[in-house]
């Protein structure tokens, strides 16, 4: 769906209402998104040669101007670029962001990209990562926003809530804004938009959303699922849609979601040092690569490219990273590719996404193991009201539970020998009750935390 299907935009021209001239800003971003309605039917070959022709001038950009591209690609400064030379670029780690920002810094980003500010993401591991970033990635981000909305035919003249990190819209009323975004609010086409911070209780949440009644709620996945299990049936009785971001969804929580509420579960891919990374198909419950922003590699333990139904490492580059190019920067995040969809889009496909690999489990032998313990069995087993699991060192484990009454001996047991049946052989295992499961500082919950460096 069109923006501008229900509504035109506000006109800044004096006595032209129709059809409506919005400001300069609105119009490159408008001008964007209807390049990427074209683009998002290319055939993936054609995607991809473009895809290659921005990453050649991004390279030569950073072997110009930045000592990461003078040590590593200052071969490359000159002649086409080819996808084998690519390759041969090394990998870029958190780490190495982390512990040298300057050897990454542009000493001459491109005038014309716009001011540059610094984005800031502490990432699961509360370490800080900051990056720097011209305007012109933001107008890049409001473009794909918009094609999220267009995808899944949101109505953004209506209601939307949003819980997120907000320390300042505290319960009970939270923060409102005019509009959804400033875009959208420039545009006149907006409806208006209500945050609450992500800390308030489930009880605080469920008051807050019949009070304001939205048409989409904007949320975490563990925030939605704290919902469902206080309101099985939805409190909201003209919601849409629920459109989630920040973690991981579970299958379970899309039916649960359709099951109770009657709604579809949105979600969104991204992270906050190289923008939307995947947006949901508006036809099913993969994700397709935002191919125009971002190159995405899925990588094996070797290096090499992983097949479809192959999970492999996600290793990114932002093409219109100019104030600091993050070449071949690998997330930390682990993801399955996929074959090409049945919608007809030439975007690659996400099959899904399985989390951080430094989230991965260390076994007593050093092996590092994705993990699955059957969570979802847990209510079925013991009043569980939430858990997180916790590694502290090789080969152990600590399963915290928070319940909603007093666990019995024998409740506790049941939930010890289902996971000893599901971990790796001398495994040691510590089952805790807590009285609540702190979120991480940027206001996202994890189920998987890991003290151990990947």
């Amino acid at each position: 769906m069109s923006l501008f299907e229900t509504r035109l935009p506000a006109s800044v021209v004096p006595g032209l209402v129709f059809p409506g001239f919005p400001a300069a800003a609105a119009t490159q971003v408008l001008a964007l998104q209807a390049q990427l309605d074209a683009t998002q039917w290319w055939p993936l070959e054609r995607i991809r040669d473009h895809q290659l022709r921005q990453l050649e001038q991004l390279v030569r950009h950073a072997a110009r101007t930045t000592t990461w591209g003078r040590e590593h690609a200052a071969d490359l400064v000159d002649g086409p670029l080819t996808w084998e030379r690519f390759a041969r670029l090394p990998i870029l780690r958190r780490n190495d962001l982390q512990s040298a920002p300057g050897r990454l810094r542009s000493t001459a980003p491109p005038p014309a990209h716009g001011p540059v500010s610094v984005a800031r993401s502490s990432g699961s591991t509360s370490t800080p990562v900051e990056v720097d970033r011209a305007a012109i990635t933001g107008m890049i981000w409001h473009a794909l926003n918009h094609r999220d909305h267009s995808w899944h035919r949101r109505d953004v003249g209506s209601v939307l809530c949003t819980l997120r990190h907000a320390p300042e819209a505290l319960p009970p009323d939270g923060a409102e804004q005019p509009a959804w975004g400033p875009l959208l609010g420039a545009l006149g086409l907006s409806g208006p938009c209500h945050h609450l911070h992500v800390g308030a209780t489930t009880r605080e949440q469920l008051a807050w959303l019949v009070r304001r009644q939205p048409d989409y709620l904007h949320c975490y996945p563990s925030s939605l699922s704290d919902l469902l299990d206080a309101a099985p049936e939805s409190p909201v009785p003209g919601l849409r849609a629920v459109m989630t971001f920040g973690e991981v969804v579970e299958p379970s929580l899309r039916e649960r979601l359709r099951d109770c509420w009657g709604v579809p579960l949105q979600d969104t891919y991204s992270a906050q040092e190289v923008g939307y990374l995947a947006l949901q198909c508006p036809e099913g419950a993969r994700y397709h690569l935002q191919s125009e922003a971002v190159y995405t590699e899925v990588l094996d333990d070797a290096g090499e490219p992983c097949a479809p139904g192959e999970r492999g490492r996600l290793v990114v580059t932002p093409l219109h990273g100019f104030a600091m190019p993050l070449i071949r920067y690998e997330l930390g995040d682990l993801g399955v590719l996929g074959e090409p969809c049945t919608c007809g889009r030439g975007l690659p496909v996400l099959e899904r996404i399985d989390g951080r690999v430094h989230q991965t489990f260390v076994t007593a032998a050093g092996d590092r193991i994705w993990l699955t313990v059957g969570v979802h069995v847990f209510p079925s087993l013991a009043p569980v009201r939430q858990h997180q699991l916790v590694q502290r060192a090789p080969g152990t484990l600590e399963a915290r539970f928070v319940a909603h009454r007093e666990p019995t001996a024998d409740e506790t047991e049941a939930l010890r020998t289902h996971l000893v049946a599901r971990l790796p052989e001398g495994t040691a295992l510590t089952v805790v009750w807590v009285d609540a499961i702190p979120r991480q500082p940027s206001g996202k919950f994890l189920s998987f935390v890991s003290a151990l460096t990947s």
